[in-house]
């Protein structure tokens, strides 16, 4: 993923995520993103503003993380932009409704454990 690691701020981890997220390296983007919940991390913020490409494995295995952070009593907030391919593909999933993303690294931030921005994909909806 990346050389340095994440930003920590308290118990909140703010991670960027490649550029690429597919089947190449998402079992790779998943273990670094799991390892940020080390030393008493509660909340890892990916934050996908770097991201160009996501596959539908990527999006796959980014649930799947989403999953285990939680089954760790951890929250996972994922940050999309708006008008993104990343975005298009988890709407065309249907992994938006579930899964707390946000439209910007703040706004995760900001948000309450385990209560993304209310409505965020539909309010991404025209962006698609």
């Amino acid at each position: 993923m990346t050389d340095r690691p994440g930003e920590r701020t308290g118990h909140i981890v703010v991670l960027a995520l490649p550029a690429t997220i597919d089947l190449s390296n998402a079992p790779r983007v998943s273990q670094d993103i799991l390892a940020s919940f080390a030393g008493g991390v509660r909340t890892v913020i990916a934050d996908m503003n770097p991201t160009i490409r996501c596959s539908v494995a990527g999006v796959h295995y980014l649930g799947l993380t989403c999953q285990r952070a939680a089954d760790g009593h951890g929250e996972l907030r994922l940050v999309i932009p708006p008008g993104s391919e990343a975005l298009r593909v988890f709407a065309l999933t249907g992994q938006d409704r579930w899964m707390p993303v946000y439209s910007s690294v703040a706004a995760a931030l900001a948000g309450t454990a385990g209560q993304p921005q209310a409505g965020l994909g539909d309010a991404h909806a025209a962006d698609r």
